[in-house]
């Protein structure tokens, strides 16, 4: 209970903050430009967030991040900012007129670099290439592509001047806010080109990914990832994305479970994001959008359409480690929003995934991904990071653990049927002797060939007709996790391989699904196992020869 010396220091208390108020000077009110909006805050800030002198306050829906957060309170302490009356998303284009700002414009590329690059991302881009690389040697660079199953070299050699200025005009025109102030030859230094579209990209690309790095010539060199509009994607459409049943219900399973974590491993470019986006937009439709999704991506390769859902980019920073600190300030955000469930883009350290499995144990769904070969790999490169084993084995954490690839589909309408030896060779491999295949004609036709403009994209797109993703999954029990916690990664693979009726997990390996796809006569041999049946087939004639010549032999001296 409180006595009458307690009132009365909490009176002189009032009195002396009333003081204290009264006496300092008061916050300066901006100023309004004609549009109705407050002049306040960096170039930076007001590229994505816009104040009107009535209270309206609006933002980029992904581009508000820590540091404009950070700026906001910044401002509300420094001026006398309205009350918020309401928050609504707006787009860069809407925010940059409200605050009288001209929009980003590339205009005439000011460099031979500049103007080459900006034509080969809309090469790149008219052939669905995931990426480029764009290397420095000592005296001149070479651009290359991915496209189809492979990389190829794209034009001519550029020179050194060239290259430069290439490298030069994007990280000038990177997103606001994304790495450091100015590049630095020689540093790692990733960035992205997006939203504030400070260059014309192509229609169909939603935004770019770079990384900038130093190689063993002692010159840099830069990778430039696609990220494509959705224009053309069937929102919720897992199905379309060529995984198996199996596969698709082992994801369907999760989509009804409200907690625990789900593992997509995979290499770059091998399609997890994609999975993980149309995992999310499913259950959202599912659960009636009466749920709320909340993601943390670097950065936003996909928009996903909900008013639940809220994407946060990870942003900032111009090494690796400050990019790891940004990351962990949006985890610890996403943490405390308490999402019903969540998408954490990649687990990047150990202690990262520690917060992501704590949250998950507090009742919580999540999805993410990790870079692994295979997924008897993925916990156990968790370990390897630095994570307590017994943390991963705890029942209820983990359910789910994927390792995805895309593989490239052949053209039916030209694929030839392997016969003879080739088909033997095949069948051997598959290890199923009824097998179908068939091999890629790689001169094309028009079905595979309509719309591949260029020579790249011909050479690369010839006889093969999309890519689908295939996966293997390990849904985990009581011994598999005993295992883990063992650090035992040879007797969770046995397990996991062994037949149900065995006892085991009855896994299937993304080598035998692969192996199926070949017997079918959907996928090509060659692209898949990089062997040459040309080769192949002209050693089995040789040794035939020599099984014939020294028959002969025999029975001529007999």
């Amino acid at each position: 209970m409180k006595g009458p010396t307690d009132a009365l220091q909490q009176r002189g208390q009032r009195a002396w903050r009333s003081l204290l108020e009264r006496l300092s000077p008061p916050k300066p009110r901006p100023p309004v430009n004609t549009q109705g909006a407050l002049i306040v805050g960096s170039e930076a800030f007001r590229r994505v967030c816009a104040i009107t002198e009535t209270g309206s306050y609006l933002f980029v829906r992904d581009r508000a991040n820590i540091a404009i957060t950070e700026e906001l309170e910044d401002l509300r302490k420094r001026f006398d900012l309205p009350p918020v009356k309401d928050r609504r998303a707006a787009t860069v284009a809407e925010i940059s007129h409200m605050n009288g700002l001209a929009a980003h414009s590339d205009g005439a590329p000011p460099t031979p670099g500049a103007r080459r690059i900006l034509q080969t991302i809309r090469e790149a881009a008219a052939q669905k290439a995931s990426d480029f690389k764009l290397i420095i040697r000592s005296d001149h660079a070479v651009l290359r592509l991915k496209l189809g199953a492979a990389e190829y070299t794209h034009g001519e050699q550029w020179q050194l001047s060239e290259a430069m200025e290439a490298i030069a005009f994007l990280y000038d025109r990177r997103d606001y806010g994304d790495g450091a102030s100015a590049q630095q030859a020689g540093q790692h230094q990733p960035f992205s080109i997006g939203q504030e579209r400070r260059i014309d990209l192509p229609q169909s690309v939603a935004a770019m990914r770079f990384q900038k790095a130093p190689h063993g010539d002692g010159h840099d060199f830069l990778v430039g990832r696609f990220i494509y509009t959705t224009g053309d994607r069937q929102a919720g459409r897992i199905e379309d994305l060529g995984l198996d049943d199996d596969v698709l219900d082992a994801l369907a399973e999760e989509r009804v479970s409200d907690n625990g974590l789900v593992i997509i491993g995979g290499s770059t470019g091998d399609g997890k994001s994609t999975t993980l986006v149309r995992q999310l937009e499913r259950l959202y439709q599912e659960r009636d959008g009466r749920v709320s999704i909340m993601t943390i991506e670097d950065p936003i390769e996909y928009p996903i359409e909900g008013d639940g859902i809220v994407q946060m980019p990870v942003e900032g920073g111009s090494v690796g480690e400050e990019r790891k600190q940004s990351f962990t300030r949006v985890l610890k955000t996403f943490v405390r929003s308490a999402p019903d469930f969540g998408m954490v883009s990649e687990i990047r350290t150990a202690d990262d995934c520690r917060e992501i499995m704590q949250f998950v144990i507090s009742g919580h769904k999540v999805f993410t991904t990790i870079h692994s070969f295979s997924a008897n790999a993925v916990l156990f490169r968790l370990i390897s990071l630095g994570v307590d084993p017994k943390e991963l084995a705890e029942p209820g954490v983990i359910n789910l653990i994927l390792r995805q690839t895309l593989v490239p589909i052949l053209c039916q309408d030209c694929a030839r049927p392997a016969m003879g030896a080739e088909r033997r060779i095949i069948a051997d491999w598959t290890g199923d002797p009824t097998a179908t295949p068939k091999l890629r004609n790689r001169a094309g036709c028009p079905t595979c060939l309509a719309g591949r403009d260029g020579e790249t994209a011909r050479t690369a797109w010839a006889g093969l007709s999309r890519k689908r993703a295939t996966a293997e999954f390990i849904k985990l029990d009581d011994t598999y996790r005993g295992f883990v916690e063992a650090r035992d990664a040879r007797g969770a693979k046995e397990h996991w391989l062994r037949p149900v009726s065995e006892g085991g997990l009855g896994g299937i390996t993304v080598e035998q699904r692969l192996q199926k796809l070949v017997a079918r006569g959907e996928v090509d041999f060659e692209d898949i196992t990089n062997r040459s049946l040309a080769a192949e087939t002209a050693d089995d004639r040789q040794s035939d020869s020599e099984a014939g010549a020294s028959s002969g032999s025999r029975e001529a001296a007999a």
